[in-house]
């Protein structure tokens, strides 16, 4: 599963543009699911039916569906989201994904995840305090 994502996370920089942060992350530490986390500013730009869509559409085309049932949630974050910004500013991982296993980041603990990619960004712009909804999650289940 962890070839077959980077594969397609770079065809789709190509195709979209760049990444901030692309990881799966283990939902529970007992249980076998995975939510993907995605952040790209490209991403923020389209409405949350078409970006999901576009994202379901690629996954389903890249995975078999053994690896799809462990996929239960994709979930997007802003670029400037709280968490984004911890994450890519502690970790940059571009070409090869790395696990993080039982690691905190500030407050922020993870159990388990696969990050595809984490780059800093720097803001253009100032981040909107209004901003009261930053994280967007959505079931595919089933995929």
């Amino acid at each position: 599963m962890v070839n077959k994502l980077n594969n397609l996370i770079a065809k789709i920089e190509i195709e979209k543009g760049e990444l901030i942060l692309f990881m799966l992350w283990k939902n529970l530490p007992q249980d076998n699911t995975w939510s993907v986390i995605i952040s790209a500013e490209w991403v923020e730009k389209m409405s949350q039916s078409i970006a999901l869509q576009y994202w379901i559409t690629k996954i389903r085309g890249a995975l078999p569906v053994a690896d799809l049932s462990r996929i239960n949630r994709v979930s997007f974050l802003k670029p400037n989201d709280r968490i984004t910004k911890l994450i890519t500013s502690t970790i940059r991982v571009v070409g090869s994904p790395i696990t993080f296993n039982k690691n905190q980041i500030a407050e922020l603990f993870i159990e388990e995840a696969v990050i595809f990619r984490a780059r800093k960004i720097s803001l253009k712009k100032p981040i909107n305090s209004q901003n009261r909804n930053p994280i967007f999650n959505h079931n595919i289940n089933p995929i």
